[in-house]
């Protein structure tokens, strides 16, 4: 592919690989992207990836695993851009179903954010659940697990 221009674009030149037909078609803007390929084969296997490599998130996760015979560890559904991993997160071009556009990764990048909150917080409920309770008259020495309802 050319770009023609004097002081701005004005055509593009497209050429068919396999053909090596040429032909110019009149444009006033060019958006050029570069590469498409996920490079995640560094991850742990328990990070779930599409057949291309990107990493399913939210409700790809419980799709893919349930056809993989695994199992999501947790009783809430993951967040939207949580991994098979609880707590792991995934945003932008690396994520499957993106929407390939640097405006995205960064609103991606600002959302996982409150589910990182949101993971801690929860954490943190289930640690303090967990925490032993004064039982009967409320003596120190007489403790016992919490309960959540």
């Amino acid at each position: 592919m050319d770009c023609v221009r004097r002081a701005a674009a004005e055509a593009i030149l497209i050429e068919d690989r396999r053909t090596g037909e040429r032909r110019r078609q009149p444009t006033d803007a060019l958006f050029v992207f570069i590469g498409a390929d996920a490079q995640t084969s560094w991850l742990p296997r328990e990070v779930i990836c599409d057949e291309r490599g990107y990493i399913c998130t939210g409700r790809d996760v419980t799709d893919l695993v349930a056809s993989q015979n695994g199992e999501w560890p947790l009783e809430r559904d993951p967040f939207l851009l949580e991994t098979r991993v609880p707590g792991i997160f995934a945003v932008g071009d690396v994520r499957h179903g993106s929407i390939k556009r640097v405006a995205s990764g960064v609103g991606e990048g600002s959302m996982a954010i409150a589910f990182v909150h949101q993971y801690f917080s929860e954490q943190q409920r289930e640690a303090e659940a967990m925490e032993p309770r004064p039982v009967g008259g409320g003596s120190a020495e007489t403790l016992a697990p919490a309960r959540v309802s």
